[in-house]
């Protein structure tokens, strides 16, 4: 069972973070961004589809957000396409958002959204996935003298049976990523699932 728990840092830190808008993760460590191991020779096809947020570490640009659906496509163009739903718990609307989508030697991916408020693109790392029930998804910033890790574990249904969670935590902590500070997505009243 996943547990709702949050990294604390150091205070001066987190004002440093905060008054300069450095990240947006709240998993602050010290060093350096570790090395890891990512998917090598990525099935671009096998990874297109829906994705569910199962849960994810604290992310600024998400605390207000329930329901998030993921659908990466081939456009007419032949190009990579993803578009994201999601409802806010501020005021239960939906919110989309769409982009391209660019796949990366060694498991790694950027996304490029339309609307210029989105996230800004940066690269994103696959740590690991089945394709058919779970991918794990990685980021990693250098800052002085600490970094900030991302983790954002996505499922193909939105409630995996266990053995599915089992099987993506165990890969998590194989490459000693921990998985305390995941938060669960909550997946209530989700009417964006509805609508391919």
């Amino acid at each position: 069972m996943l547990k709702q728990k949050f990294s604390i840092a150091p205070l001066p830190l987190l004002i440093i973070l905060t008054s300069s808008c450095l990240v947006a993760g709240q998993v602050i460590r010290p060093l350096s961004c570790p090395k890891i191991k990512s998917v090598q020779n990525l099935n671009e096809t096998a990874y297109l589809g829906s994705w569910y947020l199962y849960s994810r570490y604290l992310f600024i640009f998400e605390q207000d957000k329930r329901c998030q659906k993921f659908d990466y496509f081939l456009g007419p163009n032949q190009e990579y396409s993803v578009r994201n739903t999601e409802i806010s718990n501020i005021n239960n609307v939906e919110n989309i958002l769409t982009g391209n989508l660019t796949f990366f030697r060694n498991g790694q991916l950027q996304i490029q959204y339309d609307e210029p408020y989105a996230a800004p693109p940066f690269a994103y790392t696959i740590l690991s996935t089945d394709y058919v029930n779970y991918v794990i998804i990685y980021a990693c910033q250098n800052l002085l003298w600490s970094y900030a890790e991302y983790v954002w574990i996505r499922v193909r249904v939105p409630n995996p049976s266990q053995e599915v969670v089992d099987t993506f935590l165990a890969d998590l902590k194989a490459q000693n990523i921990s998985t305390n500070e995941l938060v669960m997505t909550s997946q209530a009243n989700c009417t964006n699932y509805s609508v391919n």
